[in-house]
């Protein structure tokens, strides 16, 4: 008989044990980093200043920058961007300046992190890998790779897309069902 698959469901505070930071923790080391560099006073500190404003002026809100909530910040750039704002000045279909450096400063942030973890942090992402079948379904919220390395040390096949073809042709594909993998969806 065949073992219906598991379905788990990540967010940020899988990688916490192993010192990756959350939402406001990140947020200040982002702006940390990129103090270090020209990004910090050209590019986010302006933005950061608007949004501060814009808190006090809507909401009566007086904040300080390390007060600042990282998601209500994001969907303030979003929503700048989406909109179009900025007009012509508007950077990229990607996403304004401070939304591309905060992007490349998340990665490097976790990247950072990662790297620094230690063995037995290691070993708790290893065991958990190690207890997933094939088939089981992970969907994850988060931006880092810890639990790819696991998998990877623990040696346990996985994948990153729903199916896996076989026969592929324009517009249809046949499904491989041979194969048998842990299912990870990064959201």
């Amino acid at each position: 008989m065949v073992r219906a698959p598991r379905f788990f469901v990540l967010g940020a505070g899988f990688s916490q044990p192993g010192g990756l930071p959350l939402g406001k923790d990140l947020f200040a080391q982002i702006v940390a980093e990129t103090k270090r560099t020209v990004l910090y006073e050209n590019i986010l500190k302006p933005d950061i200043e608007a949004f501060i404003r814009y808190l006090n002026e809507t909401e009566g809100q007086t904040i300080r920058e390390e007060e600042i909530d990282f998601e209500q910040f994001m969907s303030y750039l979003d929503i700048e961007h989406f909109l179009d704002l900025r007009g012509s000045d508007t950077w990229s279909s990607e996403g304004n300046r401070s939304q591309l450096v905060i992007r490349n400063f998340i990665a490097l942030v976790l990247h950072k992190s990662q790297r620094e973890m230690s063995e037995s942090d290691l070993s708790l992402y290893r065991s958990f890998a190690e207890r997933l079948s094939p088939r089981d379904v992970i969907v994850t919220f988060n931006y880092d790779t810890v639990l790819e390395r696991a998998l990877k040390d623990a040696q346990v096949p996985f994948r990153l897309f729903p199916q896996r073809y076989t026969n592929v042709s324009p517009g249809w594909g046949e499904v491989d069902t041979s194969t048998e993998e842990v299912i990870l969806l990064k959201m």
